[in-house]
């Protein structure tokens, strides 16, 4: 019973390891959760978002040279082709640029 309160309690911890950021696009702030190197909104841990399968699929989705004639950036081109999402930049609250996959739910990843 221990082992299974420790697991438990190890899991909840893990959930809440993430961090919150907010960026800026345009005149509007969106606030983004930052876990194992991704940015996702943060309305997403509250409902099945397109951003979450995007991310799901991202990994596998493979590109061609031609996909990248022009000097394309291949997070652009996976976002926009195969994806079917759009790209936005973002300002952090350092003034760096980040560019997210938003999609027509709203919801973003990075």
């Amino acid at each position: 019973m221990k082992i299974l309160f420790i697991i438990c309690l190890l899991l909840n911890f893990s959930a809440f390891s993430s961090s919150q950021e907010f960026f800026k696009f345009g005149n509007i702030s969106i606030k983004m959760n930052f876990n194992k190197g991704v940015y996702l909104s943060s309305d997403c841990d509250l409902m099945n978002c397109e951003a979450k399968k995007g991310l799901e699929q991202i990994g596998s989705i493979k590109i061609e040279s031609e996909d990248l004639a022009g000097g394309k950036n291949p997070f652009s081109v996976k976002c926009t082709k195969f994806l079917k999402g759009t790209v936005l930049v973002g300002l952090d609250q350092s003034g760096n640029e980040l560019a997210f996959c938003k999609f027509s739910d709203g919801s973003m990843f990075r």
